[in-house]
């Protein structure tokens, strides 16, 4: 069964931010990260149960999910959430920021 994929309104301000400082150094790598993001997200529409807990899950005592992509040193995080057939980004950022606070949820 296919989930939807919702992206949350932190999501979408991670997606912005993170294409607009990509943008402003590199289209080619703007590119190749825009691939990588929609192939993530469309692992995500078939089973986000594969993915592992994020190490905030139990902090804030729900099923948070992380999905990782890229290579190092520019990983970046997909976090989420899974509700029914539904898969709701809370957010997208690099490895090395911080841990997820409640706000991002």
């Amino acid at each position: 069964m296919p989930y939807r994929v919702i992206l949350s309104r932190t999501a979408k301000r991670d997606l912005r931010e993170t294409e607009e400082w990509l943008a402003e150094r590199d289209l080619t790598t703007l590119r190749r990260w825009q691939l990588r993001f929609r192939v993530s997200v469309s692992q995500l529409s078939e089973d986000p149960t594969v993915f592992p807990e994020a190490d905030e899950a139990a902090e804030f005592g729900v099923d948070l999910r992380m999905l990782a992509f890229g290579k190092r040193p520019h990983v970046y995080k997909v976090l989420s959430t899974i509700s029914g057939s539904d898969v709701n980004i809370a957010c997208v950022r690099h490895a090395a920021r911080d841990s997820l606070s409640e706000d991002d949820l």
